[in-house]
């Protein structure tokens, strides 16, 4: 192969001490272009692999934390309807009358925690106590 290139090179006019060894450095160069190719689809096909893995791995992650996410999410929502439950049952078993001041401070402390402005509720203010 090398030496029927050097042959067609010689006739395209390359004297013939340079015509072999330019055939060796296109040769040699050929080589190194196929090898090149065949490293770079090798490690295309590396980083496919992995990524399907990764891909594979994050979705059952995804999955898992959907799932327990859920599972909590319905813990929550009963705790809470529980919670409301028997917030309405206090009230409305509460006896009928006029609240112990006691009982309007607390209720007064746990609005302004809760963050509501009670600068207009005139039991939490001090007006008519």
């Amino acid at each position: 192969m090398i030496a029927a290139l050097a042959i067609k090179l010689i006739g395209l006019g390359v004297p013939q001490r340079f015509a072999a060894a330019l055939s060796w450095v296109v040769t040699a160069l050929a080589a190194i272009a196929l090898l090149w190719g065949a490293k770079a689809m090798y490690d295309r096909s590396v980083i496919r692999e992995n990524d399907a893995s990764v891909t594979a791995k994050t979705i059952a992650t995804d999955a898992t934390a959907k799932i327990e996410a859920a599972e909590q999410r319905a813990t929550d929502t009963a705790t809470i309807a529980q919670s409301e439950k028997e917030r309405s049952d206090a009230i409305n078993q509460a006896v009928d009358g006029k609240p112990s001041d006691a009982s309007v401070r607390l209720n007064c402390e746990r609005m302004r925690k809760s963050g509501k402005d009670t600068s207009r509720i005139a039991a939490c203010a001090g007006l008519g106590r």
